[in-house]
């Protein structure tokens, strides 16, 4: 919902880019969520979220948040888990947040308009671990940073992505892969 979707063309080892602009409309939120009822997963589950994604710009009017959330329309969810990149940040920043109350880490990664793939896991009831590499191959490698204040609960959390534009101007995201392991499930 918001802004539009652009068609884009592959690329050599990217040939199913998504692209999501914000529209010249300052403060348009575009996102692209897996919706469904009343929620697609609960926190407690045990899940893995992959995205392999690209921002075409890194400017202080570009506000991009890629993993779980409990509402991708809001610009602070009640409950989230997320790679973060707000419009002063220059380095990408890993976001737990439960019942409004965040939890900020930085990656140490610095954003930038290449290829970056992050993982999110629920390692446990107490610790949720983060990855960042530039292909989904190099994720098998990083150095996982795993946090444990502020992890989300309740019933909802949606994979998708969220990029919002703090001036008028278009902005946009490439997104060129994307899953979400949920185990345990029973159906």
């Amino acid at each position: 919902t918001g802004g539009t979707t652009p068609s884009v063309n592959s690329e050599v080892n990217h040939p199913g880019i998504i692209r999501r602009d914000t529209s010249a409309s300052s403060g348009t939120i575009a996102l692209t969520r897996i919706k469904g009822g009343s929620s697609v997963h609960g926190w407690a589950e045990s899940f893995d979220a992959r995205t392999l994604f690209r921002l075409t710009q890194t400017d202080a009017d570009t506000k991009l948040r890629v993993g779980l959330s409990s509402d991708f329309t809001s610009d602070t969810p009640i409950a989230a888990a997320y790679l973060e990149k707000l419009g002063t940040d220059t380095n990408w920043f890993y976001i737990t947040r439960n019942a409004s109350t965040e939890t900020r880490t930085d990656s140490g990664v610095a954003a930038s308009t290449g290829w970056v793939a992050v993982e999110i896991r629920r390692i446990s009831s107490t610790v949720l671990g983060f990855k960042l590499a530039t292909t989904l191959a190099g994720l098998a490698a990083a150095t996982e940073t795993q946090v444990t204040t502020n992890l989300p609960t309740g019933v909802t959390a949606y994979h998708g992505w969220q990029l919002t534009n703090g001036a008028a101007a278009s902005k946009t995201v490439d997104v060129d892969y994307w899953d979400l392991w949920v185990r345990g499930i029973t159906r």
